[in-house]
């Protein structure tokens, strides 16, 4: 095993909610604006 899935099998979480085609997702992304930092909720 390399370096890299190492290190993806230490990230990868094991326990992830079904979801298939057509499902409505929201990811939280956490914006840096210089000083200010902001999360940012995208939906699709």
């Amino acid at each position: 095993m390399n370096l890299m899935e190492i290190a993806k099998k230490k990230q990868m979480k094991e326990n992830l909610p079904v979801f298939n085609v057509g499902d409505t997702v929201k990811v939280h992304v956490k914006i840096k604006e210089g000083e200010r930092a902001r999360i940012q909720v995208f939906e699709a």
